[in-house]
């Protein structure tokens, strides 16, 4: 923004936050991620209204993306959204303004889009379900209706039949972990696997995002002093088996699934199928929740795990809190 510009400043009005749950169903609502954004339910032709106004889209269209593409049902009265009021002054810039001026002048909103996506990211941990803030938004209300000030909608179409679903039961667990985890501050090589899991679901060809969930193990069990296969099969069962006999299961499971890895990427013939990506993908999501919790340094988890027998591992305490 030009700083040789007088800048003028109107009285402080709200600026509107709306992301749109892609995959979700009504156990969303009993989450909490904190930053003070609240999920809510709203009435889906509602939203298609102001979608339809804010990125001057037809209702048509934005009702078949919701549908098609997010994973709503025709006949859903809801859908499922992310909200938060903000209360800025901000700086007089007319409408059709460059977006980096737009967004400038509301300091810095991406940033707080950032808060949102990490408890998101976080919830996958905790279920299969394809969940996405599949559009965010920042918009005001002027006199003549509402204003889009900064918005995307991500192009990835959701996966059907996925949708992201908690029991009960985990919810404390679930708004206890979505509390005081950070990803930033966690080791390295688990905010690596991490990457790799979360590009599972964003990968579109079944081969390749089981290979991601491969790659995902390798980083968290491989330290290349023993056999991949059984390193990365053992390492699993050790921290996620809460029975020898769970454990056993686990170690015979892994060791299959990673054989297919190896066949695919050594002849390109495997066939992977989507109940073994699937599978392979709760594994390493068990993994993940464990070690977040840990976050312990990879050579101390190598070391624990090749001494400790199968069964119910107790790991050493936390390098640092997180």
């Amino acid at each position: 923004m030009n700083s040789n510009k007088p800048v003028s400043y109107k009285q402080e009005k709200p600026v509107y936050y709306l992301g749109l749950l892609g995959n979700v169903d009504a156990t969303i609502l009993n989450l909490e991620l904190g930053g003070d954004f609240s999920i809510e339910r709203r009435n889906k032709q509602d939203i298609v209204k102001l979608l339809s106004l804010l990125f001057s889209h037809s209702e048509l269209d934005v009702d078949c993306d919701i549908e098609d593409k997010f994973q709503y049902d025709r006949d859903d009265q809801w859908v499922y959204v992310i909200s938060k009021e903000y209360n800025y002054w901000y700086f007089d810039t007319p409408k059709g303004a460059p977006i980096e001026e737009v967004v400038n002048a509301h300091h810095g909103m991406s940033q707080h889009d950032s808060l949102i996506k990490r408890p998101v990211r976080l919830l996958r941990l905790f279920s299969e379900g394809d969940i996405e803030v599949s559009i965010s938004c920042f918009y005001r209300i002027d006199d003549d209706g509402p204003f889009l000030v900064a918005g995307y909608e991500q192009g990835r179409v959701l996966e059907r039949d996925n949708r992201f679903s908690v029991d009960e039961s985990i919810w404390p667990e679930i708004n206890k972990f979505l509390r005081i985890k950070h990803l930033s501050l966690l080791e390295n090589y688990l905010q690596l696997s991490f990457n790799q899991f979360e590009a599972s679901y964003d990968l579109n060809d079944e081969q390749m995002a089981f290979l991601a969930l491969n790659i995902a193990l390798e980083i968290l069990f491989n330290d290349g002093r023993q056999d991949i296969s059984y390193k990365i099969s053992r390492g699993t069962a050790a921290l996620i088996g809460k029975t020898k006999d769970e454990a056993l299961e686990i170690y015979r499971r892994i060791k299959k699934l990673y054989g297919k890895r190896s066949a695919l990427v050594h002849s390109g013939d495997a066939k992977i199928t989507e109940q073994e990506t699937h599978e392979l993908r709760g594994y390493v999501r068990r993994c993940l929740r464990r070690l977040f919790d840990a976050n312990i340094q990879k050579d101390v988890l190598s070391e624990h795990l090749t001494i400790s027998g199968f069964g119910r591992v107790a790991l050493p305490k936390r390098k640092k809190t997180i």
